[in-house]
């Protein structure tokens, strides 16, 4: 027993000479209630003066994002249209010599192109949510390459919501305005010359060179589609794919 007695004292005497009692805390080196109130407060006064301006650069990016994919359905399901029928261009395709002069082109048979859940009047409604108006010709109206980029001969033109009815529904940012050439492609307004903005009779030429400005404070208020296809012009050729304004 006193051997025993033995040994326990020794493991007792080891273990406090290896890990001796804590020392008193000098709490004098610690935040105060106030000090920490007060950071708080300037990291709320900092979030509140800067949240606001990378809420709306995301929500721009958004728009660009959203965009960019209607502008990619778009063109792809024309492509198909020519690619199904051997052909390259959009009015030597069935779809188009179909269309009558008096009546128009039938938007539902679209479908067979486009993932389209309905139609209404000249309203293309896709299944993610983004509609499309369309004005398709019967027959190509050129040449165009003049006043539109890249466009050979016009086809139509279409207003592009790429969100549908969600909002903001504001021209420039998820409303946008193209031209159909019959080639297939999306013109914009890039290259309009002669062309004149009965809103404010202004050249269309020199409305862009406005609109490149960083100091304009975005696109044209309005709703005709020379000012939904100038704000497509300057977010996607001016500006690379970006909302700046």
């Amino acid at each position: 027993m006193n051997n025993k007695k033995r040994r326990l004292k020794n493991v007792y005497t080891r273990s406090f000479k290896i890990a001796p009692p804590p020392q008193s805390i000098d709490y004098s080196k610690a935040f105060t209630l106030a000090e920490v109130l007060i950071t708080l407060g300037i990291i709320g006064v900092v979030a509140a003066l800067t949240l606001p301006s990378l809420m709306a650069k995301y929500q721009k990016m958004v728009y660009v994002n959203q965009l960019k994919k209607s502008y990619s359905v778009v063109t792809n399901g024309f492509k198909k249209m020519m690619a199904d029928d051997g052909v390259d261009k959009l009015s030597d395709t069935s779809y188009f010599a179909a269309c009558d002069r008096n009546n128009g082109c039938i938007l539902d048979d679209l479908k067979k192109y486009f993932n389209i859940i309905k139609t209404k009047g000249n309203i293309v409604y896709f299944a993610d949510g983004s509609y499309v108006a369309l004005d398709l010709f019967t027959s190509p109206d050129g040449p165009y390459n003049t006043y539109f980029k890249n466009c050979d001969s016009l086809l139509g033109s279409m207003n592009i919501d790429t969100n549908g009815d969600k909002a903001p529904n504001k021209i420039g940012y998820d409303q946008f305005g193209f031209i159909l050439c019959d080639s297939g492609h999306l013109g914009t307004a890039k290259n309009f010359a002669d062309l004149l903005l009965s809103a404010n009779g202004q050249n269309i030429e020199s409305m862009l060179e406005q609109l490149k400005q960083e100091s304009y404070s975005g696109c044209p208020n309005g709703d005709s589609l020379q000012l939904s296809l100038l704000c497509s012009s300057r977010v996607i050729d001016y500006d690379n794919w970006q909302i700046k304004y």
